[in-house]
């Protein structure tokens, strides 16, 4: 009886761990999606010599959205394309838009469990807007594009057959010039984390 069982509890592991691998094997599709939504409030008392101590309050938000699909070419292998969307907003500072579009590549190494840990680097177009405010509360638009490069490192963890919920670090590097004047550029790099869920089929 013991035996039955023993060999029975062996069975439904390997077929656990078949089920899973099978979620990255070629031939298969990845839809994933990412979101961040942050808010800050600041409080700055300053003073001056002439004049009596003054309070500025300041509000900022910034939203962050990325979806992306891919295709295992390989077994945990795929190549992925990637959408990202972030719109920046705060009082007394320019209001900033940036989209990227980034084809990229994804390994996800195959442990046998329910975490499979992944690896992703990409590189693609890149825009970025700002709202500058001038007189009578009117605004300036400027346009900057360019291309960025980014490399991450992750974790899936894997809720069932179909369905994983991700977490990873990313290093991206954004360059980028003013449309109307070359010599103009906007640099940014740096690192950054986010959730998400992607779903296997």
């Amino acid at each position: 009886m013991r035996s039955s069982m023993r060999l029975l509890l062996i069975l439904c592991m390997m077929f656990a761990t078949m089920a899973l691998s099978a979620q990255t094997e070629r031939g298969r599709f990845i839809i994933s999606g990412q979101t961040s939504l942050d808010f800050s409030y600041s409080s700055d008392n300053t003073s001056h010599v002439s004049s009596s101590g003054g309070t500025i309050t300041q509000e900022s938000y910034s939203l962050n959205i990325t979806p992306g699909v891919g295709y295992f070419v390989v077994d945990n292998f795929a190549v992925l394309l990637q959408a990202s969307y972030i719109m920046e907003n705060a009082d007394y500072i320019d209001k900033m838009s940036q989209f990227t579009f980034t084809p990229s590549l994804s390994y996800y190494i195959p442990t046998g469990g329910t975490i499979r840990p992944f690896i992703i680097a990409g590189a693609g177009y890149a825009n970025i807007t700002q709202h500058i405010p001038i007189q009578n509360n009117a605004t300036s638009r400027h346009s900057f594009s360019g291309y960025t490069l980014s490399v991450g490192l992750g974790a899936a963890y894997f809720i069932n057959n179909w369905i994983s919920l991700d977490l990873n670090v990313e290093y991206s590097d954004i360059n980028t010039s003013y449309s109307g004047d070359s010599s103009l550029k906007i640099k940014m790099n740096g690192f950054s984390g986010a959730i998400g869920f992607s779903l296997f089929l």
